[in-house]
């Protein structure tokens, strides 16, 4: 059920970490529906997530996640993409991508919010 629920645009993005490993909807889709441990593994984790209480306290654990899908959609942008901080700094896409690996600025803003778009999937 969970997995119908989730919008097509975000099935093949990453959601969970595993063992090192980054797990989409679709991943955890086929693992769950071939029965294998790590399906049941993906299952327990969702599971988890999905009785937390509170989303905020899960963005740390989902940092790498976060940071996995920040990075992606950072690549994704056109090339001569900028935008201009509140302070008034040009930022481009090469700019955004290193405050995203460093973890600083706008790039932390960035992972932050693509945790809690991870957990708000899971969550679905």
């Amino acid at each position: 059920m969970w997995y119908s629920r989730v919008p097509p645009h975000e099935r093949d993005k990453p959601v969970l970490a595993l063992d090192g490993r980054l797990y989409t909807p679709s991943d955890i889709y086929r693992e769950v529906m071939a029965g294998t441990p790590l399906g049941e593994r993906l299952q327990r984790m969702l599971e988890a997530v999905r009785l937390s209480t509170s989303a905020q306290a899960l963005v740390y654990q989902f940092w790498g996640v976060g940071k996995a899908r920040a990075l992606n959609w950072v690549e994704q942008l056109p090339r001569g993409f900028s935008v201009v901080s509140i302070g008034g700094e040009v930022i481009d896409k090469d700019r955004l991508r290193k405050l995203i690996e460093s973890e600083q600025g706008i790039g932390r803003t960035a992972i932050e919010t693509e945790a809690m778009a991870a957990i708000s999937i899971l969550k679905m």
